[in-house]
């Protein structure tokens, strides 16, 4: 017997969201994703061929608006050379005219992504990048190489430099860069020392200062570095303080800030008499602020410049992910993942308040995604459930599009997941575990909630999955390990019909359905069973454990059913990511084919697919890019709707 889960709902789909929504605190990202549509007449294959049944050409997009230079995604990074700030936005670096603030060019940095991304310097594990600039350019590094990219941001003037080790021209781990004058000067925390060379970056008077220890000349942990004509900051944060250098690195004009966890972050930026720190001294719920401390590093001159909700009307848990300071003011790029804002905020230079803001979200414009965790098709729409949160009921939204073009219909914030949206005629149903919310038609109009906590009729433990079809809902109820049917249009309880599938743990539960056959997939731990029954919830249910290519699916995106097949978006095999899409027999589930994006080919390719629509042999599959528990995994790819059409 299928056996549903038994965990509670909302922990469950807790842990996946804030799995697949994370760099978000493993960044990320919010995860970003894109919808995917494949061509008709997938389910070809012969019963029993592994065949791949779709490919990514030819390719075509949409619908999708492109990220304008006004949008941000995840702030990443944040410099400034004195005229321009350059912003890290995931896999693109925008450059910003400060007053008035406004976008001016922007890099495809997408070749350069484990660059912006790499080294986590938050303590919610959010990747930051090391930047600098200055009149060459702009620099990133990966932690080992160091990267130039031309001030113009049009591909010129790129060069690279470094490599890993402990000698000259090499580095152990680059936590931090700032550039004066001719210099670019390198905080280097694995070998515990300070490098200075020229922004020509051909490798010419390497200098180093420092050694691993605690007294002078010696750091512990170096987490960043900031530099002027008169003087060099680093920020070391082993040993809890602010060092302050000659630029010539000889080890005169030692001096030092002591104050705990003052260069933890390691953001520094220096303007006038005054040091900006990125620091967890500022808030007492130690969400990143900035500190504000007299360049000559005595303690009289301490001061802290807050970045906390009371400046903008922002989510609680929004935080500072880096700082740069020019003439015209402190900037400061922030994020509150949460509620989904992207900010970046200057705050006049010697005062806490805020100036103004600058940037838009782009998962907040009409036809982009922030991480769409599952999809449904009604007549002509699809609906989307998607989310910029970790949460699963903080900042989620139902997208409607409208299916023959993949235009924009309307949106709405609700409750959803992957496994939680339904739709049936002009009904979609949501719910959040506990309760269940209908909506109608494409604008998404209240028309009613449904559901009591209990055992009985109408009552709910813990709602895992929904499915509708043919005027018919159906909800798998973990917490009772049963599923029920109940008319979609009376939503009162009537024509209420149930049946016990048994019950041990799981991780997750899936239904689909095309009003004939009832499908459902259950994670467990290592492994998938996929069951059917007859929608009239009679006679006994057909299980099978789901492989494939041989091996024990492990991850499941989403499940549906359609002309007699059961389709499976796959996103982990044997414990490794493995996206994939399974085909099988609804009369007897065995597998007919095996449908897997290539890698290596994007923007088509399939990364992590956590929702599938299947209707009149089109197939409508959410990628949300993340695969749970697999942190660091991400995709930059842009937020896009695809069609790819199957190999002929």
């Amino acid at each position: 017997m299928l056996g549903l889960p038994l965990r509670a709902a909302r922990a469950a789909r807790a842990g996946r969201a804030a799995r697949a929504g994370r760099a978000a605190r493993t960044a990320a990202a919010a995860a970003l994703g894109a919808i995917v549509v494949l061509g008709a007449g997938l389910a070809g294959p012969a019963r029993g061929d592994a065949a791949t049944l779709a490919t990514a050409v030819p390719v075509q997009r949409i619908v999708g608006a492109p990220i304008a230079l006004d949008q941000f995604q995840w702030f990443v990074g944040l410099t400034t050379d004195g005229r321009y700030l350059y912003a890290a936005d995931r896999a693109r670096i925008v450059k910003l005219d400060t007053d008035p603030t406004r976008a001016i060019a922007s890099f495809d940095a997408s070749a350069l992504a484990p660059y912006l991304i790499k080294t986590p310097r938050s303590q919610y594990g959010v990747g930051s990048a090391v930047m600098a600039a200055g009149p060459t350019g702009v620099f990133v590094t990966d932690g080992t190489r160091i990267t130039r990219i031309g001030s113009a941001l049009d591909g010129t003037g790129i060069a690279q430099f470094g490599s890993e080790g402990t000698g000259v021209g090499q580095f152990g781990a680059i936590t931090g860069m700032a550039v004066s004058r001719d210099w670019l000067y390198v905080a280097d925390a694995g070998n515990h020392r300070v490098v200075r060379l020229p922004q020509t970056l051909d490798g010419s008077d390497w200098r180093t200062f420092g050694a691993s220890g605690t007294g002078i000349g010696r750091f512990g942990k170096l987490a960043g570095v900031a530099a002027t004509d008169l003087a060099v900051f680093v920020a070391d944060a082993g040993n809890d303080r602010i060092v302050r250098l000659s630029p010539a690195l000889d080890g005169t004009g030692w001096a030092e800030y002591q104050r705990r966890e003052a260069g933890m972050y390691g953001t520094l930026q220096v303007k006038g008499q005054q040091l900006y720190i990125r620091s967890t001294d500022c808030t007492a719920d130690l969400n990143p602020g900035v500190l504000r401390v007299a360049v000559s590093l005595t303690t009289s001159g301490a001061g802290c410049i807050r970045i906390a909700p009371t400046d903008v009307s922002v989510s609680a848990r929004s935080f500072a992910t880096d700082i740069a300071v020019t003439p015209s003011g402190t900037y400061v790029g922030t994020d509150a993942h949460d509620s989904g804002i992207v900010e970046l905020r200057r705050l006049w230079p010697d005062s806490p308040s805020v100036a103004d803001t600058y940037g838009r979200p782009a998962f907040g414009m009409l036809g982009q995604l922030a991480a769409p965790q599952g999809a449904v098709v009604s007549g002509d729409t699809v609906y989307v459930c998607d989310s910029a949160s970790a949460a699963p009921l903080a900042g989620t939204r139902i997208v409607a599009l409208r299916r023959s073009d993949m235009t924009f219909v309307s949106q709405l914030e609700a409750p959803c997941s992957a496994g939680l949206l339904a739709a049936d005629g002009d009904l979609v149903f949501a719910s959040d575990g506990e309760k269940i919310f209908r909506y109608r038609g494409p604008d998404l109009a209240a028309a009613g909630t449904y559901g009591t906590e209990g055992n009985g009729r109408g009552g709910f433990s813990r709602i895992d999955a929904l499915a509708a079809a043919a005027g018919v809902l159906y909800v798998a109820d973990g917490g009772q390990g049963r599923v029920a049917r109940l008319s979609a249009e009376a939503f009162d309880g009537t024509g209420w019909k149930t049946v016990a599938t048994g019950r041990f743990p799981t991780r997750a539960a899936f239904l689909g359905t095309d009003g004939r056959t009832l499908a459902m997939a259950v994670e467990s731990k290592g492994s998938v069973s996929v069951s059917r029954i007859a929608t009239s919830l009679g006679g006994a249910w057909r299980t099978i454990p789901l492989r494939s290519s041989g091996k024990a699916v492990t991850d499941v995106g989403g499940i549906d059913v359609d002309a007699d097949r059961v389709y499976v978006t796959v996103g982990g095999v044997a414990g490794k990511l493995a996206p994939a899409l399974l085909v099988l027999r609804a009369s007897d589930l065995v597998t007919v084919g095996l449908g897997r994006n290539p890698r290596g080919s994007p923007p088509a390719a399939i990364r992590y697919p956590t929702g599938i629509a299947a209707v009149g042999g089109e197939m409508y599959i959410a990628d949300g890019v993340t695969a749970p528990g697999r942190a660091g995994r991400r995709s930059d790819a842009a937020v896009d709707i695809w069609e790819i059409a199957p190999a002929p």
